[in-house]
């Protein structure tokens, strides 16, 4: 028993593991949010059986899995890394916000440029 808390000492004490648990619970629990308004926006805005909505928060999965290969490769530099997800992140708001302004929101406008 006295060896696994020394192991959990030695492991909550290393900075770059604690940082890295940090982000790891932020970005599941922003997910967790997500997930939450946007099924009741799904729902209760357009009007989307609970089936359809729970099916969109899937089909993304594999873009996801793109995504953390991406991230992951090696010999990248982080600020590369880190604009090229910024000018993502830009280029698929834009691309939500430009039906919302005609008035032209369905749910693929809001799934494909999120994927």
């Amino acid at each position: 028993r006295t060896k696994l808390i020394a192991s959990y000492k030695t492991l909550f004490g290393n900075g770059s593991f604690t940082c890295y648990l940090l982000m790891l619970i932020g970005g599941l629990a922003g997910i967790a949010v997500f997930e939450a308004c946007s099924g009741v926006l799904l729902g209760a805005g357009l009007g989307l059986s609970s089936m359809v909505v729970s099916i969109l928060f899937i089909l993304p999965i594999p873009a996801a899995v793109f995504g953390a290969w991406f991230a992951g490769r090696p010999n990248k530099r982080f600020s590369t890394l880190m604009w090229q997800s910024v000018i993502s992140c830009l280029l698929a708001g834009l691309m939500m916000w430009i039906p919302g302004l005609f008035d032209v929101m369905s749910v693929w406008a809001l799934l494909l440029p999120a994927a």
